[in-house]
């Protein structure tokens, strides 16, 4: 009995859903937005908390007198998770049916299967599990497809939560039954008495108006489609509604429902609208205010994609406000973006009041980068001090070279100063160096009597590591005219035998009539750290060339340079240091005479030869002595020319023998210092010798 009740109770459900579109703010409604005009007001309410034995049910405990056919019936505040009101979808109700004994919880109520209220009906669950009451519509708990939770005032008996202080079939305690017409009050059974207009029917008072078991009278039980009303069983489902079946996997529900309006059976049964859609006259479409748009319901008035109709997209940054396109508080439409023209640097102000690159835009006024920041420029984006800035020194975009800094803004060369000045490393570097330099915006340092020196001097230190080495510069190729001066280790001048700054001007190795702006200097020096200051008439980018020949090079060293032509006459002494390439030889102490060239071209003669003016001695009648001539180049830092014997004319004076002396007549060395050598290939020393020469530049 209890079974077929329920199916009329889902019954009842689906015809209320289903009846009528009127909306009825009577007692019970659940506050969705479409009910059916129809419901029960439970009066004095069902108690689902106690269940109830049809069999043997107290019936003084249900109150089914009062059916209010204009109200609402939605079970309490949950529904029967499934859409069962016949109207629009109101959001309050569920939309998705309980699939019963799949152990998931298909229509959201959290509670699965024998613990889901709504599978009561459609089921057996087994000992040891637990349909959920319902009491007053509110779920009561209880585990989940587990063990049974009763309630503080239950008790479990054979696998179900009972009342024993009201239950016929437990009075008083499990397996205690009441005889037929008692019923159990307080945990005691006695005579059923039923008051109003109820009617004991076995151990129950029930209403026979209504009691779909007992539909008139005692025992007449109405069909599982029909429901009891004035004591007379009527269909459940009267037109214009339609009995559908909905089957989800293994569970089937019947619903009485109107397709006219019902979006899970819009027009047929098991015809569901989309989601965002309603039913209206059976046909399934966007709710009011809304239109469909790609097959979405849509507010023309709100959406930004399709604003004021389907496919019309706002622009960047734009709203959709009253189905129009709108930029937000503050900001302004510019071409089809929206812009902040309190910010915008292209929009500072207004659309098109673009701010130049060292301005930025507050407040819709364009002001400057630096604004707040004195003694700054703006360069691009950035604020810098042009006074010492070496990326924009004196203006945006004025760079420092590398060995230059800003200083009062002007690029001030780094070796402007004599405490700053670039180191020349002679040690290991014996070939020829060449640097790059500037010096513009240096100041002057100190009086020099060189022509036109003193200007903008820029400084270099070297160190000599032993006495009678030779160091030289120029400043061939340079862009100005040019000086050179050599300074000591506490920066004044280097002077000469007569009181002369060793300093140089013009280098003298331009033709005739033509201005010479390139200056070289050389000078033998003893050991020591040494400044040279590269100075001039003018000021520019120049090339300074460093050589030098090492003390290490040979025995004896000249301090004096071979200039013009001339002869020289001495002797050889000492041990070998350097051997001539040209014999791979030298026994004796070499004699070094150093001089300068202008250029690779410039030819020289060096001779022993007695035609040449030159001479040298054999020594003791023993034919001991072989002399021979080589030329080293400090700007490759190698040998460059050699002669042995100098052929007819180049005999010993002391002896008419077949040996001949050296000879290097109308030959090349290499620009700038050159050092030509008189050595010995037999002997320790004591070569004596003249030697001619004529060195052009």
């Amino acid at each position: 009995m209890f079974k077929q009740s329920t199916w009329g109770f889902v019954f009842v459900v689906g015809l209320l859903a289903g009846c009528g579109d009127e909306r009825t703010p009577g007692p019970g409604t659940d506050g969705g937005n479409s009910d059916s005009g129809m419901g029960v007001d439970l009066g004095r309410p069902v108690d689902m908390g106690r269940p109830v034995d049809m069999a043997r049910a107290d019936m003084a405990d249900v109150d089914m007198t009062d059916v209010d056919m204009g109200a609402v019936m939605d079970g309490g505040s949950e529904d029967l998770g499934i859409a069962m009101d016949g109207g629009r979808s109101d959001g309050g109700l569920e939309s998705t049916v309980e699939a019963c004994m799949d152990g998931i919880d298909n229509d959201g109520d959290r509670y699965i299967d024998c613990n889901d209220f709504n599978c009561c009906s459609l089921v057996t669950c087994g000992v040891g599990t637990s349909c959920n009451r319902a009491d007053g519509g509110a779920r009561d708990g209880g585990s989940r497809d587990g063990a049974i939770s009763c309630l503080s005032d239950e008790m479990l008996c054979s696998g179900v939560c009972v009342k024993t202080d009201i239950d016929t079939a437990n009075c008083g305690a499990c397996g205690n039954p009441c005889e037929t017409g008692e019923a159990c009050v307080d945990g005691t059974c006695g005579a059923l008495s039923c008051t109003g207009d109820l009617t004991a029917c076995g151990s129950a008072c029930v209403d026979t108006d209504s009691d779909p078991a007992n539909c008139g009278g005692c025992g007449n039980t109405c069909t599982v489609t029909d429901m009891c009303a004035s004591g007379a069983c009527v269909t459940a489902c009267p037109s214009p509604n339609t009995l559908c079946s909905i089957t989800v996997e293994s569970s089937t529900v019947t619903m009485c429902v109107n397709t006219a309006t019902n979006a899970a059976n819009c027009g047929a049964c098991n015809t569901p609208c989309r989601a965002d859609q309603v039913c209206d006259g059976g046909m399934c479409e966007c709710a009011s205010g809304r239109m469909d748009c790609s097959g979405a319901c849509v507010d023309a008035t709100t959406d930004s994609a399709n604003c004021g109709g389907c496919g019309d997209a706002c622009g960047a940054g734009q709203n959709c406000v009253d189905s129009m396109c709108v930029c937000g508080t503050d900001e302004m439409l510019c071409g089809d973006v929206c812009v902040n023209t309190q910010s915008s640097h292209d929009n500072c102000g207004g659309c098109g009041d673009a701010c130049s690159p060292t301005e930025s835009c507050g407040s819709g006024t364009c002001t400057s980068i630096c604004a707040g920041m004195p003694g700054t420029t703006a360069c691009g984006t950035e604020c810098v001090n042009t006074a010492t800035d070496n990326a924009n020194c004196g203006g945006c975009g004025v760079t420092c070279g590398s060995n230059a800094t800003c200083s009062s803004s002007r690029c001030v060369p780094t070796n402007d100063t004599r405490t700053n000045a670039i180191p020349l490393n002679l040690a290991t570097h014996p070939a020829e160096q060449t640097y790059t330099g500037s010096n513009v915006n240096a100041d002057a340092d100190g009086n020099s009597s060189c022509l036109c020196d003193n200007i903008h001097g820029v400084w270099y230190s070297f160190t000599v590591a032993t006495g009678g080495e030779v160091v030289y510069f120029d400043t061939f190729g340079s862009g100005f005219d040019t000086s050179l001066s050599l300074r000591n280790s506490t920066g004044g001048f280097i002077t000469d035998s007569g009181s002369n700054h060793v300093c140089n001007d013009d280098a003298d190795c331009t033709a005739s009539g033509e201005i010479d702006v390139e200056s070289q200097l050389a000078r033998s020096l003893s050991a020591g750290t040494y400044y040279v200051v590269v100075d001039g008439c003018s000021t520019g980018t120049f090339t300074l060339h460093v050589q030098h020949f090492p003390r290490s090079l040979s025995s004896y060293v000249y301090d004096t340079a071979l200039t013009g032509s001339g002869n020289t006459s001495t002797y050889l002494i000492g041990s070998s240091a350097s051997v001539a390439e040209c014999t791979g030889v030298g026994d004796s102490g070499e004699d070094a005479r150093w001089f300068l060239t202008c250029s690779a071209s410039a030819t020289q003669t060096f001779s022993l030869c007695g035609t040449d003016g030159g001479s040298w001695t054999q020594g003791g009648g023993t034919y001991s002595f072989d002399p021979e001539l080589y030329i080293y180049s400090a700007q490759n830092a190698s040998t460059v020319q050699c002669n042995d014997d100098g052929g007819s004319g180049c005999g010993a004076t002391d002896n008419a023998a077949s040996t001949y002396g050296p000879r290097l007549r109308a030959v090349t060395a290499g620009r700038g210092l050159n050092v030509v050598y008189v050595d010995e290939r037999n002997n320790t020393s004591g070569l004596t010798y003249t030697l001619h020469y004529s060195v052009s530049r």
